[in-house]
């Protein structure tokens, strides 16, 4: 009797340890199949370019199922100040219904996430930013390049999140930054938008593809340009906030903040042939202050512009369109994003070597040029600079201080090139590429300029 107690015992203890074992979290790992429901340990693992777009880091396909991966991070490459440089495909999701993805940090890939043929797909609280990103050596070099690129639909490598045939889809709480293309629909209808922030991208923050009867909804979409940089260049690069392309139509863009962009919603590179393609579009209530190039702010084809902010008025009215009030009902938002940047205006549309400056890391940028004297200005975090080294200078009005700051610099009359160098002291910091700096370790910055430029 004792020896049978014993072995049911043993078989209970066993039965219960591979149960336990069963159901733990699963570990990331790449080139694994998601098939099912699953909750991930908080982890990083590092791909170093490994994947591809035939040979994706994680796959997923199932119906009915969720993904949560607790914030974990999947890094593509680690070779960070080369966003150009980037490869393969972080996530991909085809032929399923009503899958979720949640609470997931993925950057160095040329794609980060593709979904393709699923109903009801949903993507919550999750960070993209930090992927490809095409180097702008020259503003006017690019020109051609870029608008051609626009000109033809966008493939998934070029878009860090791309579905395509995703009806009744779901975008949340979802951050896009320092990326070419933030969200690109292609053939994806009845989906919701809602509360994402695609900023400080060089082309997009939005695509839409032959995409029809979406609600884009309280989202920030700023400063999305590669054209425009204050006292530098002004082109037309093909960059927006919002581009509607290809019979994307009856689609709802209400209570957004779409400033700083090089244009708020675009129709397409070629807007004489595709207007009134994109028709019966409801455009309301959003912030387009600061568009570098306005003419698209006005009623292309037969879409809707009504009750929109501007920076120099605003026809926004105590009265509420009858068809946002179920919107408001529904969803609680009754205003745009409120700017949380204390730097606004044309003047602080800024690019570095890969696109939009976004004021969280120290950035020496031109503000002026006139003969021998340059007009400079230091921008950043809580901090203080100090004048480490100068070539070609005849004198600068300041050498250290906090920032932000102006500097006046005078050129010696024989210089062919001046150059500034600066050390920064200050706040930790996260800077254009994504790499954490710690508080109060110096960090080097560098300016260099034709002494005398030639218009």
């Amino acid at each position: 009797m004792r020896s049978y107690i014993l072995f049911v015992l043993l078989f209970a203890f066993s039965f219960s340890f591979y149960s336990c074992k069963k159901n733990a979290p699963a570990g990331l790992r790449y080139g694994m199949l998601i098939q099912q429901s699953v909750s991930f340990e908080p982890d990083t693992i590092y791909l170093n370019n490994k994947a591809s777009f035939d040979q994706p880091a994680i796959k997923v396909t199932g119906k009915n199922i969720t993904v949560d991966f607790n914030n974990s991070v999947i890094i593509g490459s680690k070779d960070y100040y080369r966003p150009d440089s980037f490869k393969g495909l972080g996530l991909d999701i085809s032929e399923g219904e009503n899958i979720t993805i949640k609470n997931l940090k993925l950057r160095g890939f040329k794609t980060g996430l593709r979904a393709k043929n699923i109903q009801g797909f949903k993507l919550i609280n999750a960070d993209l930013s930090y992927n490809y990103r095409p180097k702008l050596q020259s503003l006017k070099a690019q020109k051609n390049s870029l608008l051609n690129k626009n000109e033809k639909n966008i493939r998934p490598e070029g878009a860090t999140i791309y579905l395509e045939n995703c009806d009744s889809f779901f975008i949340n709480q979802v951050n896009i930054q320092q990326v070419a293309h933030g969200l690109v629909l292609n053939q994806c209808n009845d989906g919701l938008i809602f509360q994402n922030n695609f900023s400080f991208n060089t082309q997009s923050g939005l695509q839409l593809i032959q995409s029809s009867s979406n609600r884009i909804i309280g989202n920030q979409l700023d400063w999305n340009t590669a054209g425009f940089s204050y006292g530098q260049a002004a082109l037309d690069l093909g960059a927006a906030g919002v581009h509607l392309r290809q019979k994307s139509s009856h689609n709802i863009i209400a209570f957004n903040s779409i400033t700083h962009n090089e244009k708020a919603i675009r129709f397409s590179n070629h807007e004489k042939q595709e207007a009134t393609e994109n028709s019966a579009n409801l455009i309301a209530r959003n912030n387009f202050s600061y568009e570098v190039h306005k003419d698209s702010i006005t009623g292309k084809g037969q879409n809707t512009f009504i009750q929109n902010e501007y920076e120099n008025k605003s026809d926004i009215s105590s009265d509420t369109i009858a068809s946002l009030k179920h919107i408001i009902e529904e969803l609680k938002v009754q205003q745009f994003p409120e700017l949380k940047k204390q730097y606004t205006g044309y003047k602080h549309i800024l690019m570095d070597d890969y696109g939009p400056y976004n004021f969280d890391y120290p950035f020496i940028c031109t503000r002026d040029q006139s003969g021998e004297m340059h007009t400079l200005a230091i921008f950043g975090p809580f901090g203080n600079f100090k004048v480490t080294g100068v070539k070609g200078l005849k004198s600068i009005s300041k050498k250290r201080g906090a920032l932000p700051v102006t500097l006046v610099l005078s050129s010696k009359a024989d210089a062919q090139q001046i150059e500034l160098e600066a050390e920064y002291i200050g706040s930790a910091f996260t800077d254009a590429y994504g790499v954490q700096h710690k508080k109060g370790i110096p960090v080097k910055l560098f300016w260099q300029a034709k002494a005398f430029p030639v218009e």
